[in-house]
């Protein structure tokens, strides 16, 4: 072996002190340089998931708050339709019952107007027949006092009155 040491040219004491130096070097790069550099990877890792993990949840919140804001959106059209529909009806109901109160009045005016044209066309009537008989008395009377006597003059306005009254 020491000659092939020689015809590599590599002496055997500083072969072990290089590799004794190798070894030295590695457990201090182990100690002071891997072992914090993994720690720091470790960390960075369990900090990079950590914020996808709180990127998820994020998301997730945000879609189901999303959710609850359509439904809410969606329930509030359909109570704003309900509103508009229920306004609507009470709209035709209080439209329909003034309708109906005003064709009630109307009604009631025209009878009433036809109940006092009845009375006026009553008195009417009745003046008019009073007149007549009075005319008619009137005329009788100048008619028959020249022919007939008092007695006879108030049978004839009697009868008279009689065939008025038979009238409508």
């Amino acid at each position: 072996m020491e000659l092939l040491f020689e015809k590599l040219g590599l002496e055997p004491h500083i072969l072990i002190a290089q590799i004794i130096n190798f070894l030295i070097l590695i457990f201090i790069l182990h100690k002071f340089l891997y072992k914090p550099l993994i720690k720091f990877l470790d960390k960075r890792q369990g900090l990079i998931e950590k914020g996808l993990n709180d990127a998820k949840k994020a998301k997730e919140e945000l879609s189901k708050i999303q959710t609850i804001k359509e439904e809410k959106i969606i329930e509030g059209e359909k109570q704003a339709a309900q509103i508009i529909e229920s306004s609507k009806k009470t709209a035709e109901q209080k439209s329909g019952l003034i309708l109906k109160e005003a064709q009630e009045k109307s009604e009631d005016i025209i009878k009433e107007a036809k109940e006092i044209a009845r009375e006026e066309k009553k008195e009417a009537k009745q003046k008019l027949k009073e007149e007549i008989r009075d005319l008619v008395a009137l005329a009788s009377s100048k008619i028959l006092e020249k022919n007939i006597g008092p007695k006879e003059n108030e049978e004839i306005v009697s009868q008279q009155l009689e065939l008025l009254s038979e009238k409508p």
